[in-house]
C-alpha cells in the first residue's frame, strides 16, 4: 500500500515544488532572473502598491509558508501577522521569520475568526479571495482590521466579461470542474495542504463594486501578465518532475501523482481567453474630524 506523507513531509514537498527562497504560491513576475529573483520582483510590486514604509503593520491573509511577509519585513522593515488554516504552515513560517530576525507572528486561523490586537496599515491576499464564499463579508471584516486610510490589496484572477471573448465563464467552469474532481482525489490520497473551502471567480467589475459597497475607495487596478502566470505554473510542474524521486519519498507515490496532475490542470485554468490577472488596491477612507 502506498503511504501518504504527514503534514511536515508535505510542507517539505510543497516548498520543493514551489522553489526559490520565498515559496510563493501565486504568479511570479518573470524578469529573466532566478526563481527567487522573480518572486522578489512580484513582492516588490506589491510593496509599492501598498506604499510600505518601515514600521508599517501588514496582515497577510492566507500567508502560507510565510515567504511573502518575511521578505517584506526583511526588505521594507515592516512588522505584521500572517494567518493560515494549516498550523504546520504557521510553524514553518515562524521558523523562517526567526531565521531572518524579523518581528512577525503567524497564527492558525480562519479570517472569519481573526481579531486584530491593533489596527494594520495594509491587509493583503495573493490568490486567496477566490476561496471566500462571500467577498462582501470579507471586505466588511477587513475594514475592522485596518486603520483609517489603510490599504486592502487583493491579487486574483478574474473572469472576463461575457462577450469579450468566447464564453469565458463556461470555459473557466469546465476547468474548475476538473480541478474540483482532482481536489477530491487529492484529499483521498492525503493531499491535505490544498484549501478545501471553495468560492468562485468573479469579474473585475464585480470585485470592485463589492469593495465600494463595503465602503472602500478603489485606488489602483494593475493587470499582471497571464503568460507569466502560465510560465510560473509550468515551472512548478518542471520542479515536480525534476525532483520526482525525492518528492515521492517525501509524500508517497499517490500524493506525488496527484499534485503533478493538479498543477497541470491548474495551468489549463490560466487561460487568457477566459481570465485576467489583477492586483486591486482599495483604501479605507480617513475618518473626518
Amino acid at each position: 500500500m502506498d503511504r501518504t506523507g504527514d503534514t511536515a513531509e508535505l510542507t517539505a514537498f510543497f516548498t520543493k515544488v514551489l522553489g526559490g527562497e520565498w515559496h510563493l504560491y501565486s504568479s511570479h513576475i518573470l524578469t529573466g532572473d532566478s526563481e527567487t529573483g522573480n518572486q522578489q520582483a512580484k513582492l516588490d510590486l506589491l510593496a509599492e502598491l501598498m506604499h510600505l514604509r518601515p514600521g508599517a503593520r501588514v496582515l497577510d491573509i492566507g500567508s502560507g509558508w510565510g515567504g511573502s511577509l518575511t521578505y517584506l519585513a526583511t526588505r521594507y522593515g515592516v512588522t505584521g501577522v500572517g494567518i493560515s488554516l494549516v498550523p504546520q504552515q504557521c510553524a514553518y513560517a515562524t521558523q523562517r521569520a526567526q531565521k531572518y530576525g524579523v518581528p512577525l507572528e503567524f497564527r492558525p486561523s480562519h479570517w472569519q475568526d481573526f481579531h486584530a490586537d491593533e489596527p494594520f496599515d495594509a491587509v493583503m491576499t495573493t490568490g486567496v479571495v477566490v476561496h471566500f464564499p462571500s467577498l462582501l463579508d470579507y471586505f466588511v471584516r477587513a475594514k475592522q482590521w485596518l486603520r483609517p486610510g489603510g490599504i486592502l490589496l487583493n491579487e486574483e484572477m478574474h473572469l472576463l466579461p461575457a462577450g469579450v471573448r468566447n464564453d469565458p465563464a463556461a470555459r473557466a467552469s469546465r476547468a474548475l470542474a476538473a480541478l474540483d474532481e482532482v481536489r477530491k482525489q487529492g484529499r483521498e490520497a492525503g493531499g491535505r495542504l490544498v484549501v478545501d473551502e471553495e468560492g468562485a471567480y468573479v469579474t473585475l467589475d464585480q470585485e470592485t463594486e463589492l469593495l465600494q459597497q463595503a465602503g472602500f475607495e478603489i485606488e489602483q487596478v494593475v493587470p499582471l501578465s497571464m503568460q507569466d502566470y502560465q510560465k510560473t505554473v509550468e515551472g512548478w510542474v518542471a520542479n515536480c518532475e525534476r525532483s520526482q524521486a525525492e518528492l515521492t519519498a517525501l509524500a508517497g507515490r499517490d500524493v506525488y501523482r496527484w499534485y503533478r496532475l493538479y498543477f497541470r490542470l491548474f495551468r489549463r485554468l490560466i487561460d487568457d481567453r477566459a481570465m485576467r490577472l489583477d492586483v486591486v488596491t482599495a483604501r479605507l477612507p480617513h475618518v473626518r474630524p
